[in-house]
């Protein structure tokens, strides 16, 4: 957000293609607690190849909602899509549905990245383009891309990445290693934090923590985000991978 695993029959479970971190039919499902207490689930998956803008892509999917108790209080209904150029792997388009409570939010985005121009559309029509940079990573791809890296401790890895209709470097800070638990089992990980730049400044958007398996496919194992008065936390409870076609 994404091994070495503890459970013997979750690896016999799982078949990797060569090198590649991240296959078509990969399933990581996600227990998401606010403050502590169980609120919904998160499903995300690689749901094929799609051929988006004369390339083919990956199609990410992010599925999120609440539980019958949450929905009562603030139900949430979310999916955001992605679609990774499979051999430039940077982002070629992204879908938004966000359904939050009485919030709604629907958009589709189309990355140029040839003249570095993202093209937002709207429901009933309307478009508005803003300027990227280079190689630009969205929202959901940028997971994706750091899964692709070599994990360092101490070494910063540094991208550009498009949010808030504005092109940012993501800074992801490589901190330590560590083993957790989590309900799918006990994992080595590695310990990242992302952080905002732009113009030489941190942005602070809230602090974001990701464990990410310590092997080479570094599958994300639990995900925190510090808010002011707790934390969300994404914790994995199942992992399914496929192979490419």
């Amino acid at each position: 957000m994404i091994l070495a695993y503890l459970l013997s029959s979750l690896l016999v479970q799982v078949a990797y293609a060569g090198t590649q971190p991240y296959n078509v039919n990969e399933r990581l499902i996600f227990d998401i607690s606010y403050f502590g207490i169980s609120g919904g689930t998160t499903v995300l998956e690689v749901a094929g190849i799609r051929r988006v803008g004369g390339a083919d892509a990956f199609h990410i999917v992010s599925t999120t909602k609440t539980n019958k108790f949450f929905s009562r209080i603030y139900k949430v209904r979310d999916v955001i899509e992605t679609f990774i150029d499979m051999n430039k792997y940077h982002t070629l388009a992204m879908k938004i549905d966000q359904r939050e409570g009485k919030h709604k939010k629907y958009a589709e985005i189309k990355f140029d990245q040839n003249n570095n121009k993202a093209i937002i559309s709207k429901k009933y029509g309307q478009k508005i383009v803003y300027d990227i940079v280079n190689d630009v990573q969205d929202s959901l791809s940028s997971l994706f891309y750091v899964r692709r890296q070599e994990l360092i401790v101490g070494k910063d890895i540094v991208f550009n990445t498009y949010a808030s209709r504005r092109s940012w470097q993501l800074v992801v800070k490589v901190l330590k290693r560590e083993r957790i638990k989590v309900q799918a089992g006990a994992f080595d990980t590695v310990l990242v934090k992302p952080l905002l730049k732009f113009n030489d400044v941190f942005v602070n958007k809230g602090d974001v923590y990701i464990w990410l398996s310590d092997d080479e496919y570094k599958v994300p194992v639990m995900m925190k985000s510090e808010i002011i008065i707790g934390s969300i936390t994404a914790e994995l409870i199942s992992l399914v991978t496929g192979t490419l076609h």
